[in-house]
């Protein structure tokens, strides 16, 4: 080996030494800048955290509402299940002659008609809600006075409690107590409410209230009706069956399809369901209350709606 060669030798040993130290160095620079920054800027470790704990609550909203919405989905279709049941059970029974007299036959065919009226009172509460959700149906949000809402609910079902000698009781308030919500959405749900609980009871009171409850507009109905039943899931009242099960002799089969007919519809537990949607919907909520403390044998559900001041109704 030259020495021109040793001195080759050296200056590539050095070259590559060089090189080594300061590729290096840009390896490890990176993470010592990252340290000296977030030491310097504690406020950018607090933003990261306060970012994440955001993501981490969007996730789970979202998942909660996918949720929702599918137990909302699958407690509808049970629910509808019940009165198409009545219906098919009733024509079933006229179909395989099974009625006593013209009259009874008349009686089946009114009480078909009856869940098919049923069904589409309830398809239009179901799509109404759907397209709120959706945007295709806007709220018409607006001031609301109180007293004008509890007056129509006692229109609405005041007939139907004295049917079932129920007692209706609805307290005043002042004319100048004001929400906000969208009045027919409101009103519909709360007579949805009230109506469902008048159907499922024999007799009893039903209390009907509003309060101020800080910035909002609290309504109180108050009910004989147990919080189970408030909040049972839907059940299949009676398997569908076929023309051919049905004969003269299937007395048993016959009573079945007629109490299953008979059934109150909407269940309390759906009603409750849709008008907590509705109340969401409005930036209110709507909750069941276990027990009144006052009286342990009612059960209150409570909605809220935001309130409106006096001056800006003034204004």
């Amino acid at each position: 080996m030259t020495w021109a060669n040793l001195g080759y030798l050296m200056t590539g040993v050095g070259i590559g030494w060089l090189l080594t130290q300061y590729f290096s160095r840009k390896q490890v620079q990176p993470d010592t800048l990252d340290e000296e920054v977030l030491q310097a800027d504690p406020q950018a470790i607090e933003a990261l955290q306060q970012q994440l704990q955001q993501a981490e609550t969007a996730y789970y909203l979202a998942n909660q509402m996918s949720q929702l919405k599918g137990s909302f989905l699958a407690r509808t279709s049970h629910e509808l299940r019940s009165p198409l049941n009545g219906l098919i059970g009733m024509h079933q029974l006229i179909l395989a002659d099974l009625c006593d007299s013209e009259e009874e036959k008349q009686e089946f065919i009114a009480q078909a008609n009856a869940s098919a009226l049923k069904m589409v009172t309830v398809l239009d509460e179901v799509i109404d809600v759907a397209k709120v959700e959706t945007g295709s149906s806007q709220l018409e949000i607006q001031p609301v006075q109180i007293a004008n809402v509890l007056n129509q609910i006692y229109m609405q079902v005041h007939l139907q409690a004295q049917n079932r000698n129920i007692r209706l009781a609805i307290a005043s308030v002042e004319p100048d107590l004001y929400g906000l919500a969208d009045p027919r959405r409101l009103c519909t749900a709360l007579v949805t409410l009230c109506s469902a609980a008048i159907a499922d009871l024999q007799e009893g009171i039903i209390s009907i209230s509003a309060t101020l409850d800080a910035s909002d507009i609290a309504f109180h109905i108050e009910t004989p009706i147990t919080p189970t039943r408030w909040q049972e899931p839907a059940s299949l009242i009676l398997p569908t069956v076929t023309t051919g099960d049905l004969d003269s002799s299937t007395i048993d089969q016959k009573t079945a399809i007629v109490q299953a007919s008979e059934k109150s519809f909407p269940t309390p537990s759906f009603s409750l369901l849709v008008a907590q949607k509705v109340f969401q919907s409005m930036d209110g909520s709507l909750e069941l209350v276990s027990a009144n403390v006052e009286n342990p044998e009612m059960t209150e559900i409570r909605g809220k709606i935001p309130r409106l001041s006096l001056e800006a109704s003034i204004d």
